[in-house]
């Protein structure tokens, strides 16, 4: 378990490397104070504004959900056929859960894509100039919130998909909220 995490590590560290490349720390001295930041280097404007906002895209909403599509399927073919063989073991229909559950897998890894993709195409768009009027700035200010809006509210929707989806996570979420024991009826 740990050589995952330690894997994990290694592949966000090689995709930020570039920061050491692509960025210069800046002290600006007011008064007494003197604060330091990270600035992107001119020669590296290329990399900035083209390069970086289709990794991005890719490494934050494309990939994460064709990873969570092809998980979903396998999960989704592996319960089925275990459905199947319980149905045909005990002679009886059983209660139809799969439904549910396909729907629960396919609506949150479309609520991610949807709510990632936003950000994305907001970054690779804007990136490309700088906005000419203070109107646009202001314009660009608000796309910019939107689209972080869009993007931290699916953390929310998700749990309201996976409730409406099925009983026993609302029961089981209940159970959390409301501090019961699982076990007492």
């Amino acid at each position: 378990m740990i050589s995952i995490w330690v894997v994990i590590v290694i592949i966000l560290a090689a995709i930020n490397a570039h920061a050491f490349k692509t960025k210069i720390l800046i002290s600006v001295r007011f008064k007494d104070i003197v604060r330091y930041f990270c600035r992107y280097t001119k020669e590296s404007s290329y990399f900035r504004n083209f390069i970086w906002p289709w990794m991005d895209f890719l490494l934050i909403s494309l990939l994460p959900m064709v990873i969570m599509l092809s998980r979903n399927v396998v999960i989704i073919v592996t319960f089925l056929k275990a459905k199947r063989v319980r149905k045909d073991r005990m002679q009886t229909s059983a209660r139809d859960e799969s439904a549910a559950i396909t729907g629960m897998l396919i609506g949150v890894s479309v609520l991610f894509f949807v709510a990632t993709t936003p950000s994305s195409i907001y970054f690779i768009g804007s990136n490309n100039r700088p906005p000419k009027t203070i109107i646009e700035a202001y314009r660009l200010n608000i796309a910019y919130s939107l689209v972080n809006i869009v993007y931290y509210f699916s953390n929310s929707l998700n749990v309201m998909v996976c409730c409406f989806s099925g009983s026993k996570f609302s029961q089981a979420l209940v159970t959390v909220l409301c501090c019961r024991n699982p076990n007492s009826p």
